[in-house]
């Protein structure tokens, strides 16, 4: 399940065993979506996790290895974190210590989806 929240884009990754998507509408006194749309994105096109890396909203990056990464997340409410999956769509567990500032460790190649409402760095120590 993903959750998307305002009006930019909310990628995620889904594993090839899912055929079909379902959207489901939540939403409280503010109203709801006009429209959306899902497409695909082939992993060549997305951005590499570097050395260094930042963002102005979610993204998913791909990680050709593992490592140890310091990561800030510039936003004062909702959700931030990461989830990783392999190259195949797997979920793999990753130790995270902190809330918006703090230390994440990836354990191997695959799609770090890096979910925040605003700006964020990643950086490799």
């Amino acid at each position: 399940m993903t959750t998307t929240t305002g009006t930019k884009p909310s990628p995620f990754v889904l594993a090839p065993r899912h055929t079909h998507v379902k959207v489901q509408r939540h939403s409280g006194d503010s109203g709801g979506f006009a429209r959306w749309y899902l497409r695909t994105i082939a992993p060549e096109d997305l951005r590499t996790l570097g050395s260094d890396l930042a963002g102005e909203a979610g993204e998913v990056l791909h990680g050709t290895d593992g490592g140890e990464f310091s990561f800030s997340f510039d936003q004062k409410d909702g959700v931030a974190g990461f989830v990783c999956t392999d190259v195949r769509g797997n979920p793999m567990d990753i130790t995270h210590e902190g809330h918006t500032r703090g230390r994440v460790t990836i354990p191997g190649p695959g799609f770090i989806a890096v979910t925040c409402l605003g700006p964020w760095r990643l950086k490799r120590l």
